[in-house]
C-alpha cells in the first residue's frame, strides 16, 4: 500500500466523524462489485487500517440492474438532504420505502426486460461476426 495510504485513511475518518457525527459509530465499511481492480493485494490491505470490506462475489445478482434502478431513485430522492444521526437518515428510508408505490417496481421490471433483450440481440450479433471471421479465415487459409 502507498506510504501515505494510512494517513489519508485516518484523515478521511476523522472527516467523516467531523462532517456526520454519528455516522461511523461501528466503523467503515467497504462494499465493492469484486472487479479485479478492488480486489488486488493493494485495495484488500485496506483492512490494516479498520476498514472493513465485505465479501462480494464478482458479477453477482446483488448488483442488479433493479439497484441501479432503485438506488438512482433514492439518491435523487436523498439530494441535498442533511441528517443529524444515523437514527434520522433510517427513520428517512423506512420512510421513503413504505411510500413506494408498486408502478415503480413495474416499471424497473420493463426496464430491465429491455436491457436483456438488447444483450441477448448483441450476443447474437457478435457471435455471427466471429462465426463470419472464423469462416473468412478458413476461406483465406485455404486458398
Amino acid at each position: 500500500m502507498l506510504p501515505d495510504t494510512a494517513a489519508l485513511l485516518t484523515a478521511l475518518k476523522k472527516a467523516i466523524r467531523r462532517k456526520r457525527p454519528g455516522l461511523l459509530r461501528r466503523g467503515v465499511v467497504l462494499q465493492h462489485d469484486n472487479a479485479t481492480p478492488h480486489s488486488a493485494n493493494l485495495t484488500q490491505q485496506w483492512q490494516r487500517y479498520g476498514w472493513e470490506i465485505l465479501p462480494h462475489p464478482a458479477h453477482s445478482p446483488d448488483l442488479a440492474t433493479s439497484d441501479f434502478h432503485l438506488l438512482g431513485s433514492l439518491k435523487r430522492h436523498l439530494g441535498g438532504m442533511a441528517f443529524e444521526t444515523e437514527d434520522d437518515l433510517i427513520s428517512e428510508l423506512r420512510n421513503w420505502f413504505d411510500n413506494l408505490d408498486v408502478d415503480f417496481f413495474r416499471l424497473n421490471i420493463d426496464i430491465e426486460q429491455q436491457q436483456l433483450q438488447q444483450e441477448e440481440e448483441k450476443k447474437k450479433e457478435e457471435g455471427e461476426e466471429k462465426q463470419q471471421k472464423q469462416q473468412q479465415q478458413q476461406q483465406q487459409q485455404q486458398q
